[in-house]
């Protein structure tokens, strides 16, 4: 009876460890799409603004 139950600890063990190691790389693969989800909004939201295009113009005083 002893050999059952160290085998059923042995076996809940291991899919324990299985399924933490599963919800993991869930957590791991939502926080990366989450990520490039992120980035696309942002530059969806950034090509909509004004740009502002003008020349660059060394300093110089109105007086010369």
């Amino acid at each position: 009876m002893f050999i059952i139950y160290e085998y059923a600890a042995c076996l809940f063990t291991v899919l324990f460890c299985a399924s933490l190691l599963f919800a993991a790389s869930v957590v791991f693969l939502v926080i990366i799409e989450g990520g490039s989800i992120l980035t696309r909004m942002l530059r969806k939201r950034g090509a909509g603004a004004l740009l502002l295009q003008g020349r660059r113009v060394a300093a110089e005083s109105r007086d010369s």
